[in-house]
């Protein structure tokens, strides 16, 4: 796919666009952008910017080693593991969250935010 422009003055400062189907993208090999100019002896000023999306259903889970679980428990509950899960809170409810991460190998660089649920305010 080529896109071919001119660059001057009057249009320096409108950005172009190419839009390509993920579906279209190469599969087997890599995907390239050549930039290049006809004539002209100044410096080439350029930028790319790539976004993909994909529709949330057509993504699958992906298993690399590690797992993370979320639960959350009322925090007057002291039976630990058997305390039931919520789905649902009332305004008012103190919380428990309880984050499980299990990896099958020792990670010595592990990052884990697990920001408040809408709503939520620390105690």
């Amino acid at each position: 796919m080529r896109l071919d422009g001119v660059a001057s003055p009057a249009n320096v400062d409108q950005p172009v666009e190419l839009q390509v189907a993920i579906a279209d993208l190469l599969q087997d090999q890599g995907n390239r952008v050549t930039v290049g100019r006809s004539d002209g002896t100044g410096p080439l000023y350029y930028t790319a910017h790539l976004e993909a999306f994909l529709p949330v259903d057509s993504v699958q889970a992906l298993d690399r080693g590690m797992r993370i679980e979320r639960r959350y428990t009322l925090a007057s509950c002291e039976d630990g593991p058997q305390c039931p899960s919520l789905s649902q809170v009332q305004a008012g409810d103190e919380i428990r969250v309880e984050l499980t991460l299990v990896t099958p190998h020792d990670r010595y660089y592990v990052v884990l935010n697990d920001p408040y649920p809408a709503g939520a305010e620390p105690v």
